[in-house]
This record gives structure tokens, C-alpha cells and sequence, in this order.
């Protein structure tokens, strides 16, 4: 069939979607065909990790619980961050899974109860006391007429306007009216204003609620239960730390403007959480210039504005923070692309832990290459410009098994050119701890290693074959550490709410 763009309205059970990295998937559906897919299902889920995507269906074990999102399958309104895919349409619009959870939200069914439908299950206590309130008066009401019912009737009491009533029809008019007289029908009229005026206060403190008596249930809460990603913290991934040749690196600013922060020496801190003094700016120093050049060539994350003006990754989630990190440093992709050109590339996998990529320089006039780049890398210690360059990144001890060396400084001089250590027990011992130490403080860390090759013969057509060919004898250039920053205000709103006797629990698979 020939591939047309359509609006997701459009879309109907047995199309075929053909999907691509930026992509926002239109429907529920089966994968057909996936390579090397990601997708971020936090909408679902709550986790901000991409999830891999395959269509080959695997054996369900024995006794293995049913995952809520199979890896066969994509979902609505989730978004693709790399690779590319085709998917058959299953569920549109309201049978999606976004759509049953819009369905849960807007929903006012219940049980029935008669003929009317039965709300007692979704009650808040204050519809549960006005409840017993009125069934005691209800109950009291009749008790007092029952009296004066029959006390009326005892004593012959008559209508003094006319004598023509019976006593008895007299006291059951008098009876009836005594009861409808004790019901106070003013009552839910009052209670309605009371709410409605806690509904307008709470919204003097940018507080909206869909229904009016959830003002009552919130103020008789004890415990929050609170998701993490994207609600105590921003959802977005942020480098703040940086270690390359045995240097600390801090760095500052949040979300993904790379207008916003820079980068300094370890233990220096941003007066204003965004700029350093000049003194502890770092952002030249041939180390941590290294590791994030090795690092973007490694990567398949862009950032761009977007129509609204804000800054926008399109790409994995991990990769998010070091093209922030580049971008925040001068250090671009489409720069970068100038010089050297992807020749080969080995995704990220569960197993191997790692992804690697090879570039060779654009240009065979190497010497005017070297001449025209502006980054002071460090050139002494490792050959970026030679005829091809594997750059790996991955989880920091599957990366150091691969290493054979690593980058080293000399003294304290920030500008001085690191140059190339074997690696020794000791020196990986000392690597292993810096990751532990970061690891400790909440944050994510990458290791970054590099390879010269001089060889330039056919690589490998094998994938396991072409990563064991690139990815020994390694060079380890440094670390790379990110985090998902707390959102603005919420260490205050977790006190508030201490200080109020209210519980805060937090929810969240990534512990």
C-alpha cells in the first residue's frame, strides 16, 4: 500500500502505522516490524525510563504475572524515542488504554440500588455523617408526632375552626405537619455554600477540583501518596555532575535550555543555582571537553526549539542530558557532524549494557580538519581525528571490564592536557568507588570510553561479532552523572504538610 499522512482521527482497527523517533503513537497496536524501538510509556506507567519494543513474541513462562504493557505492543499517546517500527491497529479512541483510563476519571456509574444507582461506596464522610444525621432525625420526627399523635387523640383534642373533624383526622394533620416541619431542608443549602466558599479559597492557592465535595475530603486527608517521576521531581533527566581524568565537574541549571547553566570545577557552587563565578567555569578544560565530544558522537538524541519556544529533546531519555550538557558547552551534533561521519552503530541492549558507535573524519585532508576544530580535546592522549573511532557509553562496570587504559591528569592545572594511564586494579578499585559515591547521592551515571582504530577494513556484519571487534581495549575518558530534579517548591509543600500531621508517602518502581 502506498504510506499517506492522516489525521489519528482517521485511524480505524486494521490500519497500519508506520512509526519513527518524535513520533506520538495514535492507537493502541501490534508491532509488525520494530528495530531497535523505544518508547517512553511514563503517560502509562509513571516511569520516565524508555522501554524496548520488539515484534517477536516471546514465550510466556509459567506462572509469570501478565505485564501491563507487552513488548509487542505500543500505546496510545506514548512517544517513540528511537528506532523505527510498524505497527497493525488494535484499539482506537476510547478502547485505547489512555482511554479506558480517561473512561476510570469521567465515569459516574455504580451499582444499582432499585432503580436508582447505588453512590454509598464513593460517599465522603461528610455524606456519610449528614447521612446518619438525617436518619436520626427522620427517626426522632416520628417518634415526637407518634407522641403527640397519640397524646391528642387521648385527650379529644379538636380543631377550634371547625368542630366538624374528627379528633383523631385533627392530631394526624397535626402529625404530619410537626414532621414535615422537623425535616431541615435548609440544611444541604448550607453545606453547599460552606463547600463552594472552600472551593473559591482553594483556588486563591491555584487549587482546582471537579467536584465540589472533594474540598471536604481533602481537608480530612492523613496520608498523600505521591508518584515521583514527573510529580515530586520534573521529568526531566539533568547532567550535574561530571568526572573525566580524575576531575570533579558540577553542573548547573535545570530542564533542557542550554542557555541555562554551565560547567565548573568540582565543589564550586552557582550563587543563583545557574551561573558560576568565572574563577570555577570549566567548561575549557580539555578533560570534560573530551567526554562530552566522546559522549555526543555517541549518542542519537537532537534538541530544538519547539513552536512554543521551549527547549526539546527528540531522542532516548539517557541520552537527553549529555546532548543538554554539549549544547550548554558550545558542543553540538550537527557541529560535530562537520568533522567526523557515523559509519556503524551497535544500539543499546538489556545484555549488553552498552552502545557504541563508529565515526570516521569527514574529510581525507585530516591535518585541515584538526586545523578547523574549535573544541581543545585532548588531542596529546587520544587520537579523536584517526581513520576510525569507536566512542562506547554504558553502565560504568560493564564499560570498565572493556578498558585497557584511561585518561589521567597531570596536576592541578585545569588547562593542562590529560594524557593516557594503563589500567591498573587500583586505579579501577578508585573508579568503581566514584561510582558508588555517585550512585549514592540519586544519581544516574554513564561511563564514556573511546577507541582509536587504524584498521579500516569491512567491519563486521554481525552485531555481537562487530561489538566484540570494538569494544576492548578501551580508553575510559570519564563519567557521566544525571539526575530528575525536584520540582519547584515541593521540599516546602513536604514540609507543610509534615507540620499539618498529614503522612507523605512517595510511589515509585525505580527503587
Amino acid at each position: 500500500g502506498e504510506e499517506v499522512e492522516t489525521p489519528p482521527s482517521d485511524i480505524v482497527r486494521g490500519d497500519i502505522i508506520v512509526l519513527n523517533p518524535g513520533d506520538v503513537v495514535p492507537a493502541d497496536s501490534r508491532l509488525i516490524f520494530a528495530t531497535d524501538l523505544k518508547v517512553n510509556e511514563m503517560l502509562l506507567t509513571g516511569e520516565s525510563e524508555d522501554v524496548s519494543k520488539s515484534d517477536k513474541v516471546k514465550k510466556k513462562k509459567d506462572g509469570a504475572p501478565e505485564k501491563l504493557t507487552p513488548e509487542t505492543m505500543v500505546f496510545s499517546s506514548c512517544t517513540v524515542k528511537s528506532g523505527n517500527a510498524k505497527g497493525l491497529v488494535v484499539r482506537t479512541g476510547m478502547d485505547t488504554r489512555v482511554g479506558q483510563i480517561a473512561a476510570l476519571l469521567t465515569s459516574e456509574t455504580g451499582d444499582q440500588k432499585g432503580c436508582l444507582p447505588d453512590t454509598s461506596a464513593n460517599q465522603t464522610p461528610l455524606q456519610v455523617e449528614l447521612g446518619k444525621l438525617a436518619v436520626q432525625i427522620g427517626f426522632l420526627a416520628c417518634a415526637c408526632c407518634t407522641i403527640v399523635f397519640v397524646v391528642g387523640v387521648a385527650v379529644q383534642a379538636e380543631d377550634p375552626d371547625n368542630d366538624d373533624i374528627p379528633s383523631w383526622l385533627y392530631m394526624i394533620l397535626i402529625a404530619v405537619t410537626l414532621t414535615v416541619a422537623a425535616i431541615p431542608e435548609g440544611l444541604p443549602l448550607c453545606v453547599t455554600i460552606s463547600l463552594s466558599t472552600g472551593c473559591s479559597d482553594m483556588v486563591k492557592e491555584n487549587v482546582l477540583m471537579r467536584k465540589i465535595a472533594a474540598v471536604e475530603t481533602l481537608g480530612s486527608a492523613s496520608i498523600i501518596c505521591t508518584d515521583k517521576t514527573g510529580t515530586l521531581t520534573e521529568g526531566k533527566m539533568t547532567t550535574v555532575k561530571a568526572w573525566a581524568a580524575f576531575r570533579d565537574y558540577n553542573v548547573s541549571g535545570k530542564g533542557f535550555d542550554p542557555t541555562s547553566g554551565g560547567v565548573a570545577r568540582g565543589g564550586a557552587v552557582a550563587a543563583d543555582e545557574v551561573n558560576f563565578d568565572q574563577a570555577d567555569k570549566r567548561d575549557t578544560d580539555p578533560s570534560i571537553v573530551s567526554l562530552v565530544v566522546s559522549a555526543v558522537l555517541c549518542s542519537n538524541a537532537t534538541l530544538a526549539r519547539n513552536e512554543e519556544g521551549f527547549w526539546t529533546p527528540r531522542g532516548n531519555s539517557s541520552e537527553a542530558p549529555i546532548i543538554v550538557l554539549g549544547a550548554k558547552m558550545g558542543i553540538w551534533p550537527s557541529d560535530l557532524e562537520k568533522f567526523f561521519g557515523r559509519i556503524a552503530e551497535i544500539p543499546f541492549s538489556s545484555s549488553r549494557k552498552m552502545m557504541a558507535t563508529v565515526v570516521e573524519p569527514v574529510k581525507k585532508d585530516v591535518a585541515a580538519l584538526k586545523e578547523d576544530f574549535k573544541y581543545p580535546i585532548a588531542a596529546d592522549a587520544v587520537d579523536f581525528f584517526a581513520p576510525r573511532v569507536g566512542h562506547v557509553k554504558g553502565a560504568p562496570n560493564y564499560i570498565l571490564e572493556k578498558c585497557t587504559s584511561l585518561l589521567k591528569s597531570n596536576d592541578s592545572d585545569p588547562t593542562s592536557q590529560p594524557t593516557t594511564a594503563p589500567m591498573t586494579p587500583e586505579l579501577k578499585a578508585d573508579i568503581l568507588k566514584k561510582v558508588d559515591e555517585l550512585s549514592s547521592q540519586a544519581l544516574r551515571v554513564l561511563a564514556v570510553a573511546m577507541r582509536p582504530l587504524t584498521d579500516t577494513s569491512k567491519l563486521p556484519e554481525d552485531v555481537d561479532a562487530k561489538f566484540d571487534y570494538l569494544c576492548k581495549d578501551l580508553v575510559l575518558v570519564g563519567l557521566v552523572a544525571s539526575i530528575d530534579p525536584e520540582r519547584d517548591g515541593v521540599k516546602q509543600a513536604v514540609s507543610d504538610a509534615r507540620n499539618a500531621s498529614v503522612r507523605t508517602v512517595m510511589i515509585t518502581g525505580d527503587y
